[in-house]
């Protein structure tokens, strides 16, 4: 039976169900229509479809659950609250069917895996902090897709966002600090960075794809990795500040995209496309390779555009003439 449950500034319907999670009993709370929290909940809170869909889920300053799942079309936002749970393999938010989460504040802390999306789900982190202590902080799978423009993505001993199957991962602001890679394309997955801090290597495996456009990149020890690529991943470098080791390894390839490059040795030097100096390690093992894609130089392309655009202009006034 359905039965109202007022949650702080407003009502939702939901229904008690029993279920297990991380080994014990608990009791879903289902929302269907709108619902701001700002006080703890103890159980799942299931966000699905109502009425009028999207259903929206706000989790404020003073709001707490263990464990949130986005569904349907629904929206939920973690604007100051807190999203935790230490229950080993137990998942913090997750995301399915072309549900968003939106962590713009507050924090999603968990023992092994915080955020999970899946199906065409889609999780924005704007602020906030999104931690683990063992695993991967957030992992997309399916066409899901994950965009980082701030906040602070933490793992203690293992990796921070990921990209699974088809998902697709952008990073363009933030701070991470992992023990491990800071991002991973597995299987077919695609991690693009375009900027943020990123103080561990970024590495792709399987047929993943991983592009940096720009960004701080790698560990700042001296013997730190910058980019790992393994298996048949295609990493691809035009711009940022990679600090630490490129590594290729079995039959991944690393393209490297700039003026002047040279790889002499394992010593790569030159700039890249942004303008950015190389002076770095890059190693080889087994199959794996790196190829140095030359582009012309900002400042050589500008002054070639600049004459064509003159010539274009002589002609155009050879043609028209002077009375015309």
């Amino acid at each position: 039976m359905m039965k109202r449950l007022s949650l702080s500034l407003s009502l939702t319907v939901a229904t008690s169900v029993v279920l297990i999670v991380g080994g014990r009993a608990a009791a879903d709370v289902i929302v269907d229509q709108d619902t701001t929290i700002d006080y703890g909940v103890a159980s799942l809170i299931r966000v699905v479809d109502g009425a009028s869909p999207p259903t929206v889920l706000d989790i404020v300053p003073g709001g707490s659950a263990p464990y949130v799942s986005s569904e349907g079309s629904s929206i939920v936002n973690v604007d100051g609250g807190l999203v935790s749970n230490g229950v080993p393999s137990a998942v913090g938010i997750t995301a399915v069917d072309s549900s968003v989460v939106n962590v713009l504040g507050g924090s999603v802390e968990c023992e092994d895996w915080s955020i999970h999306a899946y199906g065409t789900s889609e999780i924005n982190i704007s602020g906030g902090v999104v931690s683990v202590i063992e695993d991967i902080a957030v992992t997309a799978y399916g066409q899901s897709e994950v965009n980082v423009t701030g906040g602070e993505i933490v793992s203690d001993d293992f990796r921070g966002v990921a990209a699974r199957d088809s998902s697709v991962v952008n990073v363009s602001g933030g701070i991470f600090n992992t023990d491990n890679e800071a991002v991973f394309a597995y299987d077919a997955g695609k991690v693009n960075v375009f900027g943020g801090t990123l103080n561990q290597a970024a590495g792709a495996s399987g047929t993943g794809v991983l592009n940096i456009f720009g960004g701080t990149i790698g560990d700042v020890s001296p013997t730190g990795l910058g980019i790992c690529a393994e298996e048949a991943a295609r990493v691809r470098v035009s711009g940022g500040t990679i600090r630490g080791r490129l590594l290729a390894v079995d039959s991944s390839i690393v393209t490297i995209v700039g003026y002047d490059l040279d790889l002499t040795g394992t010593l790569l030097t030159g700039t890249l496309a942004d303008g950015t100096p190389l002076n770095h390690e890059a190693v080889a093992v087994d199959s794996g390779r790196f190829v140095l894609q030359n582009v012309p130089e900002p400042s050589s392309l500008v002054l070639a555009l600049m004459g064509a655009a003159a010539g274009g202009l002589l002609g155009w006034r050879r043609r028209v003439g002077p009375n015309k």
